[in-house]
């Protein structure tokens, strides 16, 4: 018998900035060059600027197992744990004065600078385009724990013109998103006619839109056969497996409560099978049909 043991540690810090473009002066209509926004500068981030959008952090650690008991029987083992915090803002900006224009009804072109009355005359009227843009938007803040298990078993056995590989086992899952929280954010207003006055101060209300978590257990057993017959000229396969999960809302006590209904807890269970069917006749030339089910469980954002 031989053993192998493997473990493995990962950390990941990843920050992301969201860069979505100058704004375009707002003249600009069909048939006209775009161009930016008279005294914009070509690195102005619209969004905030001054920081991250966007942070990951991930931690986690595995150990797989691997053993040969013979020539004919292996196992393994899988064991990882898994932490997450992810972090993202986003933004919408909000002109105060409104559009500065409109889609002509009669042509339906965009014409800057005008908008239009009710049908039949369609009268068009001057808009003025205002400069000033409210901002707003909101922090999603999500903590995760994932803990993952598998244990398989190949047994082969072969003689003369057959051979066949059984592969059987277990698996278990358990996703925890420990805290959902989405918390509305302002900022303050940008004058695109002054960007380089806005000082991006950011004002994130204590008061949660959303403030949940949720559990997603799953476990599956299962068992496939592949058998090689008239020496490799014929390969049939098939297997079948049972799946069990269950969802369940769970309310952190540590964190504040928000008005709503909460999800039920979900369970359910699936039986999936597979099969399949290669054929060689000839040399180089081979025919084949497969069958496979899956089951998932469902997401553990849907749930909470």
């Amino acid at each position: 018998a031989s053993t192998e043991l493997t473990i493995k540690a990962q950390f990941t810090d990843w920050n992301m900035d969201y860069h979505v473009g100058v704004p375009v002066d707002p003249s600009v209509g069909p048939g006209d060059r775009a161009r930016i926004f008279g005294g914009m500068p070509d690195t102005f981030n619209f969004n905030r600027g001054g920081g991250p959008e966007r942070t990951d952090r991930h931690q986690s650690i595995s150990a797989s197992l691997q053993t040969e008991f013979s020539e004919q029987v292996a196992a393994r083992l899988l064991v990882r744990a898994m932490h997450v915090e992810e972090s993202e803002f986003s933004v919408q900006g909000v002109n105060l004065s409104g559009d500065a224009g409109a889609r002509d009804p009669r042509t339906g072109r965009w014409t800057p600078g005008f908008v239009y009355g009710p049908a039949p005359d369609f009268v068009a009227t001057p808009v003025t385009f205002g400069t000033v843009f409210r901002r707003a938007g909101n922090l999603d803040e999500r903590k995760r724990y994932f803990v993952n298990l598998r244990n398989d078993y190949a047994v082969t056995w072969e003689n003369d013109g057959l051979k066949s590989v059984t592969l059987l086992g277990l698996a278990a899952n358990y996703n925890l998103l420990d805290s959902w929280m989405v918390r509305p954010v302002t900022y303050d207003n940008l004058d695109l006619a002054n960007p380089a006055a806005t000082a991006n101060t950011i004002a994130i209300s204590s008061t949660p839109s959303r403030n949940s978590s949720s559990a997603i257990t799953d476990a599956q057993v299962f068992v496939n056969e592949r058998l090689h017959l008239l020496s490799d000229r014929l390969i049939l396969s098939g297997g079948v497996s049972r799946f069990w999960f269950k969802g369940e809302r769970l309310d952190n006590p540590l964190l504040p409560a928000v008005t709503g209904t909460n999800t039920p807890t979900v369970t359910g269970s699936q039986t999936s099978y597979s099969a399949g069917i290669v054929a060689k006749p000839l040399p180089g030339v081979s025919a084949f049909y497969g069958y496979n089910e899956n089951t998932k469980a469902p997401d553990v954002e849907a749930v909470g």
